[in-house]
């Protein structure tokens, strides 16, 4: 990508607006990633290209407003005797537990709604587990060194393959572009009502949720 010629980069942006976002339906996270599409073999998986497309980024995303509360009591009965077989599922102690986690959950996505409650759990654990892993420690600071606005912005751009000149109107000059991207400017609120008019987009995207 001309932007972005490091994908990791837009890699990093775009992680964290999907982790740090609040979009209640498929339509406000076009408004973001306008090459959003479902996955067609897996229900509540997407498709998102990133890097200028040179990347396609698979993510299961289940949208907030659709979330059903679930019986936290039922799942630790119906889970315990897996919990005895597999502490993994609760408890990811070493990288083999790792990828072990990871061919159960593709299995268990199969069925989704099947195996909604240990999908639950097992999600957790995962992500406990690149939370804290060393093998992670690189691309979590990368990512809570990025703020949120300026990873909508950088996703932004990406998605829809804009250079710094093509935000005049709504940032500025394409120095300060640069600046706020490089983290020694902030967005104003100002450039944020004008980026979220132009994207259609809420403007608490781009601040932490």
């Amino acid at each position: 990508s001309r932007n972005f010629p490091n994908d990791a980069d837009a890699i990093d942006a775009a992680y964290r607006t999907l982790r740090n976002g609040h979009f209640a339906t498929p339509l406000d996270l076009k408004a973001v990633f306008p090459s959003l599409d479902n996955f067609r073999y897996k229900d509540k998986w997407w498709v998102i290209d990133i890097g200028g497309n040179n990347l396609r980024l698979i993510a299961f995303i289940e949208f907030r407003d659709q979330r059903i509360q679930m019986n936290f009591s039922d799942l630790k009965t119906q889970a315990r005797a897996l919990f005895d077989q597999a502490s993994f599922i609760i408890d990811i102690k070493d990288e083999a537990d790792y990828e072990t986690a990871l061919l159960l959950m593709d299995e268990l996505i199969e069925d989704y709604d099947k195996n909604r409650g240990l999908i639950e759990v097992l999600s957790h654990s995962i992500e406990k587990w690149e939370d804290t892993s060393s093998e992670f420690t690189a691309f979590n600071q990368r990512i809570a060194q990025l703020d949120d606005g300026v990873a909508v912005l950088k996703t932004l751009m990406d998605q829809y393959q804009l250079k710094a000149g093509d935000l005049k109107a709504e940032v500025g000059s394409k120095s300060l572009v640069s600046m706020i991207l490089n983290g020694s400017r902030q967005l104003t609120r100002e450039h944020i009502q004008a980026l979220s008019l132009r994207f259609h987009l809420s403007p608490a995207i781009f601040f932490r949720t």
